[in-house]
């Protein structure tokens, strides 16, 4: 099977290009309506840059792109005028690449998921690949891919690096808070009133009480909180999964669950 990678070209200037691009662009259409490729060459000279650029504008939906003839033609997008106004730039760009972008918001749920605050660029890597892989059932991250995701959230004030020890580190304002002690006696008082019930549908009934629990500028997923679920149970094993069909992203050994008795 093809990988499906994020490989794209990203350099030291990227996000201050993006930026001129942007403001380009909303004053073209205004006065000269959409624009196509060779319109962006007095501000990106180089064709590598501008397609790059281009691309990655796209996959965020920064931009709206309409096929013709043998070019294509771009204009900013709601969203990408909101980008402009915005007084967090950094803040609202890592939350349309969370939105849009697969091996962003993977990448970030990674993190968030296992409280992997701290991490060498070859841990994380590793990790990526092979759990993605595992997720997947397809390579959807190499070098390459999870490269350019450390260095928009370096870029962006996800991550600090510390370049002497080539330690990555979570800033604070994206660390989640999680109380433990309040998830697991949710847990245990919702499933009190069950015999069993499936998995999924406990993990829908903690995300509705996330505000108790969890602290964080970014929604949780389901995903999220059945790790969380996992990881109570590895040091409490109060639960007990019962197989069954699955219910992504629930697999088919934990589809049912209950509370251990005696």
């Amino acid at each position: 099977m093809t990988a499906v990678t994020w490989t794209w070209l990203y350099y030291s200037s990227f996000l201050e290009d993006l930026e001129k691009t942007l403001e380009f662009l909303m004053k073209y259409n205004k006065e000269e309506g959409s624009a196509i490729k060779s319109d962006f060459q007095s501000i990106l000279p180089k064709r590598e840059n501008r397609d790059s650029i281009l691309q990655f504008m796209e996959e965020i939906n920064l931009v709206g792109v309409m096929p013709s003839r043998r070019t294509s033609r771009y204009s900013i997008t709601e969203e990408g005028r909101r980008y402009l106004q915005s007084e967090n730039r950094p803040k609202y760009l890592h939350r349309q690449l969370y939105k849009h972008v697969l091996h962003y918001s993977y990448f970030y749920n990674y993190i968030l998921e296992n409280e992997f605050y701290q991490f060498s660029k070859l841990q994380i890597i590793e990790k990526m690949v092979l759990n993605s892989s595992y997720d997947f059932g397809v390579r959807i991250f190499d070098w390459k891919s999870a490269e350019n995701v450390l260095k928009l959230m370096v870029d962006l004030g996800v991550l600090s690096l510390d370049k002497e020890n080539d330690i990555y580190s979570v800033n604070r304002e994206y660390q989640t808070e999680f109380n433990h002690k309040v998830f697991e006696e949710l847990i245990i008082d919702r499933l009190s009133s069950d015999t069993q019930m499936f998995t999924k549908d406990l993990c829908s009934y903690l995300l509705s009480r996330e505000g108790e629990f969890i602290n964080s500028d970014d929604e949780p997923t389901i995903r999220m909180i059945y790790k969380h679920l996992l990881r109570v149970n590895e040091s409490k094993d109060i639960l007990k999964f019962i197989p069954g069909l699955p219910r992504p992203p629930i697999p088919s050994k934990h589809t049912l669950v209950e509370l251990r008795r005696g």
